[in-house]
């Protein structure tokens, strides 16, 4: 029994390298319908340990107001205590 578990996770390395990866669903894919040839394997482990990270919208939307605050601090709009308190605020969810 761990010697199949241990060859399946071996077979699906890509897929586990890959679980939070952009294209994990492409990667699985060809992983279990391709992996079981050398080729197919080797083209979806590359595939994996190429992968950027998942690019969240809300992380770019973090990123934005934490500049739009930089700036109203840079130009004298908010003062660098209610600065730290917004920046807090949206980083860590409290003032």
């Amino acid at each position: 029994m761990i010697t199949l578990l241990t060859l399946l996770a071996l077979y699906f390395l890509p897929t586990l390298i890959a679980h939070d990866k952009k294209g994990v669903a492409g990667i699985f894919l060809l992983n279990f319908f391709l992996g079981w040839t050398v080729v197919g394997y080797l083209v979806a482990l590359a595939w994996a340990l190429a992968a950027g990270p998942k690019r969240n919208d809300s992380d770019a939307a973090l990123a934005g107001e934490l500049i739009r605050l930089e700036r109203l601090q840079r130009d004298g709009a908010i003062s660098w205590a209610e600065y730290e308190r917004q920046k807090t605020r949206l980083l860590y969810g409290y003032a």
